[in-house]
């Protein structure tokens, strides 16, 4: 739904802030100057596949979209967003959105079908939030049938995973307040809190926070792919615990069966007669 900034930047220390504005101006500049084919170092996630439903991700400037996309994008987030403009205190401005959606600092994870159809898009940009090089989603929008199947969340892990590809410190964007759904996905689903920059942090009461998540080091694409392996791992190790328990259980009653035998055996008595039970 865009960037506002909730309050002017805070006054630092000349030298101090001079110092962190320049290491944050010189890490936004290389990351803007990123391949479109970066996702190659994100190998697993140039295809989003689950439950048959197979999408082709790729990264773009927006200089290089076709205008047809870009009418995409916007009608999209037109048909997504609208309502939620309407009922904030900003209002639906159409040429607004489209400058925005448009501007030359644009960047865009874009998801496509097998048939090449759009499905979903994050537009994102590398910007200094107070003094901080910072990964800024503008928006992310995902078409009605794609909706609630794990897409929003796939793309939003990767330009996550971008961010620390370029060192930057945490990923930013800006949600309507009575957008329940959204402010929960953002919060709940992929941990991002209210950043100090939010109006609500310096008692302003305004129709939106502003969120953020800190880029940590061990954010990486190995990282995401640990929980996984953690998990096939603890199957595993469950798995052999479970065969020792059945192994055990199997040795302990062909063990009862050799006792009950020899106890039968020494109850029968040889006499004359044959065989006599006790």
């Amino acid at each position: 739904m865009g960037r506002k900034n909730a309050r002017p930047r805070l006054t630092l220390r000349k030298n101090s802030a001079k110092s962190r504005i320049s290491k944050a101006q010189l890490l936004i500049s290389q990351a803007n100057r990123m391949q479109v084919d970066s996702l190659d170092n994100l190998s697993r996630f140039k295809v989003f596949e689950r439950n048959g439903m197979k999408l082709n991700i790729t990264l773009s400037r927006v200089t290089d979209l076709d205008q047809d996309v870009k009418d995409w994008a916007f009608k999209l987030t037109e048909e997504n967003m609208k309502k939620y403009y309407e009922e904030s205190e900003w209002g639906w401005n159409p040429s607004a959105k489209q400058n925005e959606l448009w501007n030359d600092a644009a960047w865009y994870v874009i998801a496509r079908d097998l048939d090449h159809n759009l499905k979903a898009f994050v537009h994102f940009r590398f910007e200094v939030e107070e003094d901080k090089p910072v990964v800024y989603c503008y928006e992310i929008q995902v078409e009605s049938d794609m909706q609630r199947r794990g897409v929003g969340k796939f793309l939003m892990e990767i330009i996550h995973l971008i961010g620390h590809e370029f060192k930057l410190k945490k990923t930013m964007l800006t949600v309507f307040k009575h957008n329940e759904s959204a402010f929960f996905f953002y919060t709940q689903l992929l941990g991002f809190q209210v950043d100090k920059a939010s109006p609500s942090m310096s008692g302003e009461d305004r129709c939106y926070e502003i969120l953020s998540k800190r880029i940590l080091l061990k954010d990486s694409v190995k990282t995401k792919l640990d929980p996984i392996n953690s998990k096939l791992k603890e199957n595993s190790q469950a798995e052999i615990i479970e065969k020792g328990k059945i192994k055990k259980k199997r040795e302990k009653g062909k063990m009862k069966q050799k006792i009950d035998a020899e106890k039968k055996e020494d109850q029968n008595v040889t006499c004359e007669n044959g065989i006599v039970k006790l």
